[in-house]
């Protein structure tokens, strides 16, 4: 399923759990042999002790066919930053402190980094091939959310070093600085994202709610 039909797909689960919010907790009742009008046509309402239950289905199905099609199959948002942030670790300005002792869990790499709080600096390991390096960094573009005139960066390295017999080689690494009110922004993000799954699964509860 490619992003346009993911899009439709997010606009369509979350259209069926608001209007069933909207149906459940407004209260809202249709008078038997009722006549409506969609989109300038009308339409007669036989069974209107049917609707609920067929906005609580459309609900259900869309909020199931999103988490599917658009978290599990899908690289959302939060897998997106996730996958990047599993290969960095601390950048060592983050806890050397000259005559201080290190701050405890400043030291992390990987998947022990915290999505949403955390050390702002980080780097990637040292790789010889400088196009490598390079698309690594592009790859921190826009993962991040861009708040309150902060925005998260990256930038390539180099490194120089000696190797056993004297002869002088270049590393390069990725820097990358992640300010704290963007992590914090990215919550909003994945809430956001994520909002069609959770959003139907409250709708579909509050229906419930109405048959005890």
């Amino acid at each position: 399923m490619d992003t346009t039909e993911t899009a439709r797909l997010r606009r369509f689960a979350l259209t069926a759990a608001l209007l069933l919010i909207t149906y459940v907790e407004a209260g809202i009742v249709v008078e038997p042999d009722a006549r409506i009008s969609v989109f300038g046509v009308p339409v007669h309402v036989g069974r209107p002790d049917l609707l609920p239950a067929g906005l609580a289905l459309a609900a259900l199905c869309g909020g199931l066919r999103f988490y599917y099609y658009g978290l599990m199959l899908a690289t959302s948002p939060h897998r997106k930053r996730r996958e990047l942030l599993n290969g960095l670790t601390a950048h060592f300005d983050e806890y050397i402190r000259p005559g201080k002792p290190i701050k405890p869990g400043a030291v992390v790499s990987g998947t022990k980094i915290p999505m949403y709080w955390g050390p702002q600096k980080f780097e990637t390991a040292s790789h010889y091939d400088e196009e490598l390096v390079r698309k690594r960094a592009m790859a921190f573009d826009n993962v991040f959310p861009k708040f309150a005139c902060k925005r998260a960066s990256a930038r390539v390295v180099g490194e120089t070093f000696l190797d056993d017999e004297g002869e002088t080689h270049q590393n390069y690494c990725v820097e990358v600085i992640v300010p704290l009110r963007c992590r914090a922004a990215a919550i909003f993000e994945d809430l956001d994202y994520t909002a069609p799954a959770w959003v139907s699964a409250c709708a579909f509860l509050l229906f419930l709610r109405t048959l005890a």
